[in-house]
């Protein structure tokens, strides 16, 4: 689970939350988070409650 730059509007970029599933296929969690730390939040919110912690 990962937190990624998905676009960028002007100088600002927006995050992707991106889940790896185990057959190796990605799938997007959410889409255009504008906080860097909130992306990263949501990542690691996510991967606890999937139990990958």
């Amino acid at each position: 689970m990962a937190a990624k730059i998905g676009m960028q509007a002007g100088s600002r970029p927006h995050y992707d939350v991106v889940l790896l599933r185990q057959e190796g296929k990605k799938v997007t969690a959410g889409r255009s988070v504008r906080d860097k730390r909130e992306a990263e939040w949501l990542a690691a919110t996510l991967k606890r409650a999937l139990g990958k912690e």
